[in-house]
C-alpha cells in the first residue's frame, strides 16, 4: 500500500512511519502545498496513494484545503466513492469544528495530538490499512 504521511511536525511523521514502513510505500510531506503536488504527482504517474494521514494545522496549505483539493482532484479523475484515498485526520486542536469539517469532506477518521502509537494502529486497521493482528 502507497501512503502519504502529512505533517508539519518531524516527531508526528517519524511516528506513523515507524508503524507503516514494515507493511507499505511510505512518503512524507510537511505542508499542504506539498501534499497536493505529491498526490498529483502520483497520479499522474499511475501509482496514486492509498492512504493520506493528513495533520489539520499545517503551513502554506492547511490539512483541511488540502482535503478539498484532493476530493476535487478525484472527483475530476471519475475516481469512485469505493476507490477514493483513505484519509485520516490528524490534530492537536479540540476544536469541534476543525473535526466535523473533515468528516463532512469525507476523511475517514481523525486522531488527536499526541499520537498513541497503539490508537493509532487500532484506527487504521478500523479504516483498513493495516490488517489486525490475530
Amino acid at each position: 500500500m502507497k501512503i502519504l504521511i502529512a505533517d508539519d511536525d518531524q516527531i508526528t511523521r517519524r511516528l506513523v512511519r515507524d508503524v507503516l514502513e514494515q507493511t507499505s510505500e511510505v512518503q512524507e510531506a510537511s505542508d499542504g502545498g506539498e501534499v497536493i503536488a505529491a498526490v498529483s504527482q502520483a497520479w499522474d504517474e499511475g501509482e496514486p496513494f492509498q492512504c493520506m494521514i493528513l495533520d489539520i494545522g499545517m503551513p502554506i496549505c492547511d490539512g483541511l484545503d488540502a482535503l478539498i483539493a484532493i476530493r476535487n482532484m478525484e472527483d475530476e479523475r471519475g475516481v469512485k466513492p469505493e476507490n477514493r484515498m483513505h484519509i485520516v485526520m490528524l490534530t492537536g486542536s479540540s476544536a469541534p469544528g476543525d473535526l466535523y469539517d473533515a468528516h463532512m469532506l469525507d476523511s475517514e477518521a481523525y486522531l488527536m495530538k499526541p499520537i498513541d502509537r497503539d490508537r493509532l494502529v487500532r484506527t487504521l486497521e478500523h479504516v483498513g490499512v493495516l490488517q489486525r493482528a490475530q
